[in-house]
This record gives C-alpha cells, sequence and structure tokens, in this order.
C-alpha cells in the first residue's frame, strides 16, 4: 500500500513538473511570438515612415535607409534564429528528460523482474536439492537399518543355534545318564536273578 502511495506520489509529481515545463515552454513561444509580432509592426512602421521620408527627402537618403532596413532585417532575423534555436534546445532538453525518466523506470522495472525470477529459481532449485537430499539420506538410512537388522538377525541366529545345541547336549547327557543308570539296574537284577 505504502509503495503503491509513493509511485502514485511520484507519478503525480511528475506530471506536476511536466505541466510546470509546459507552461513555461508555452509561456515562452507566446511571448516569442507576441514579440515577433511586435517587430514586424515596428518593421512595417519603419518601412512606412522609410517611404514618406523618402518622398519628402527626395530620394536623398534612399539607399542609406535601404541599408538601414537590410541591417535591421539581419539583426531581427538573426535574433529570431536565436530564440529558434534555444526554443529548440529546450525542447530536446525536456523530451530528453521525459525518454531518460521512462528508460530508468523501464529498467528498474526489467531489474525487480530478473530479481523475482532469479528468486524464483533459486528457491526452485534449493527445494528441488532439499528433496533429492532427503531421499538419499531415507535411503542410506534404510540401507543402514537393513544391515543392522540382517547382521542382528545373524546373530540370533547364532545365539539360537548355540542355545539350542547347548540345550540338546545337556538332554543328551541326562539321558545318557539315565540309560547309564538303567542298564546299571538291569544288570544288577539279571545277577541277583543269576545268583538265586
Amino acid at each position: 500500500e505504502r509503495s503503491r502511495y509513493t509511485q502514485k506520489k511520484a507519478s503525480a509529481l511528475r506530471i506536476e513538473s511536466v505541466i510546470e515545463i509546459q507552461r513555461i515552454v508555452r509561456g515562452f513561444l507566446n511571448r516569442t511570438a507576441y514579440e515577433l509580432t511586435r517587430q514586424s509592426a515596428l518593421t512595417i512602421q519603419a518601412a512606412a515612415r522609410q517611404y514618406i521620408h523618402q518622398k519628402q527627402l527626395n530620394r536623398e537618403n534612399f539607399h542609406s535607409i535601404v541599408i538601414q532596413r537590410i541591417a535591421r532585417g539581419l539583426v531581427q532575423r538573426s535574433a529570431y534564429y536565436k530564440m529558434k534555436k534555444s526554443c529548440i534546445k529546450l525542447q530536446a532538453s525536456v523530451r530528453m528528460m521525459i525518454v531518460r525518466n521512462q528508460c530508468n523506470t523501464a529498467i528498474n522495472n526489467a531489474l525487480k523482474i530478473q530479481r523475482i525470477a532469479r528468486g524464483f529459481m533459486n528457491r526452485l532449485t534449493y527445494c528441488r536439492m532439499r528433496d533429492a537430499s532427503i531421499r538419499l539420506q531415507a535411503v542410506v538410512r534404510m540401507m543402514i537399518s537393513r544391515n543392522q537388522y540382517n547382521s542382528k538377525i545373524v546373530k540370533a541366529i547364532e545365539i539360537q543355534r548355540i542355545a539350542r545345541a547347548f540345550v540338546s547336549k545337556a538332554a543328551y547327557s541326562k539321558l545318557k545318564e539315565a540309560a547309564i543308570k538303567l542298564q546299571a539296574i538291569v544288570r544288577m537284577m539279571i545277577a541277583q536273578k543269576t545268583r538265586k
């Protein structure tokens, strides 16, 4: 909201400055036109007076008046050309300022768009790299867990084998002792029967 307000304010200031420049240029052009009209009227007056003087002086000063008229025309033309040149310079300066402002605005907008696009591309690259690293971490953790699980299963199977072997040996030794005792009892009974 604040940037929009500052942009509106800047555009309003630009419009006011352009209007002020237009007012100054139009005033200058109107003054120039008035001055040209006045100079033209003065020139016409001078020519009329010259004509009257020519008649009154019986063409004595004809050549000097012609020279004066030509000189005044040259002065007026040179003044007019100077004013025209200054007006053209002023117009060129104003137009250059307007074009420069437009170019600066376009460059700033292009830089903003570039900054936004680069930020988006960097965020997209970061998200892709983060997702890939998370997947890689999951795969590595799964492999480590699987290896640990497999080694634990192998160890548990080995412990079970040893425990079963121990239990089987203990049961076998008990059975063997019981069989030996049974054999001893049977032999003893057979021996007693043979004695009788």
